[in-house]
């Protein structure tokens, strides 16, 4: 008897924490779905559904897509063991990518594209000697950038070209590549009336024919970072001494910035970069002047 009355208090005293038991798990269970369904609202709000879609359609295409660089592109990375060897902090002397360009040249280089904006003068010497080595090449594409001028009043676009100088000589081009809200890059800069992408013109110098993007157009990618050819800048400055012979023969050559760490160069800086990717990603420019592209569908306006 003495051991049954034992059994029935402790039936008793287990009874209220089974039932706080059951509430916990009720609790924790419709709370985690509330959760779930306020961080997909948020993430709703700020895309909306049909944008949501087509942005983690294109992000899922590519994921499975195989990979296929095109072997006419060749980058040239201003990098880090670069900056070593030529032992010169940026902006490098503008007779420097002289330099480069009368050696690409020589070396059969079908067009190069430099995204560098040359917005702001150096000294009249080293203007001239670049501006000379664009000339004898004639092959040579110069990116323009996009710049947002933001007030109260008023939000204003401005195309930021290259000194006279050096325009007169070459192809210029815009180079910007917009972000799309969750920072990801998937589509071409919308061109305005009269606009071109520095892309399309580095495409026309390379093959003769103009071809212009859809307005709208995602970026196809050609692969993961690295997927191109890819040598230092002081390697394509002495190609003999460092790369294979006819390495740049009848080939796209990109130069552009591919360095781990940086800080953003702004605007009240000379020779600044369109493309601001770090080495994890930069091949914006390989992947827009391969001119591949996914059509964006139609949508329907209601």
């Amino acid at each position: 008897m003495e051991t049954e009355d034992r059994r029935d208090k402790t039936a008793i005293r287990e009874t209220p924490s089974g039932k706080k038991t059951l509430f916990a798990d009720f609790v924790r269970r419709h709370l985690s779905i509330g959760l779930i369904s306020g961080l997909i609202a948020v993430l709703f709000s700020f895309f909306p559904i049909i944008e949501l879609i087509e942005m983690k359609g294109y992000d899922l295409f590519h994921r499975f897509k195989k990979a296929s660089p095109s072997r006419d592109i060749v980058l040239v990375a201003i990098d880090e063991p670069s900056f070593a060897e030529i032992g010169i902090q940026w902006p490098w002397p503008r007779s420097l990518h002289g330099r480069l360009i009368d050696s690409l040249k020589k070396e059969g280089a079908s067009a190069i594209g430099l995204d560098i904006v040359f917005s702001e003068p150096s000294s009249p010497s080293e203007d001239r000697l670049l501006a000379d080595a664009i000339r004898r090449a004639g092959n040579v594409v110069l990116a323009s950038d996009l710049e947002l001028i933001a007030d109260e009043k008023y939000t204003q676009e401005m195309i930021v070209e290259p000194i006279s100088i050096l325009s007169e000589e070459a192809s210029t081009g815009i180079a910007t590549i917009p972000l799309d809200r969750d920072h990801v890059v998937r589509r071409f800069y919308p061109l305005k009336e009269g606009e071109t992408l520095f892309s399309e013109q580095v495409s026309r110098v390379h093959s003769g024919k103009t071809r212009s993007v859809p307005r709208d157009a995602y970026i196809s990618y050609a692969g993961p970072p690295r997927s191109f050819a890819t040598v230092s800048y002081y390697q394509a400055l002495e190609p003999s001494a460092f790369l294979p012979k006819n390495y740049f023969r009848d080939k796209i050559v990109l130069v552009g910035r591919a360095v781990k760490y940086t800080p953003d160069l702004r605007r009240t800086q000379s020779d600044v970069f369109a493309v601001r990717n770090s080495v994890t990603g930069w091949r914006g420019d390989g992947e827009t002047v391969e001119t591949g592209y996914v059509e964006r569908p139609n949508r329907c306006e209601g």
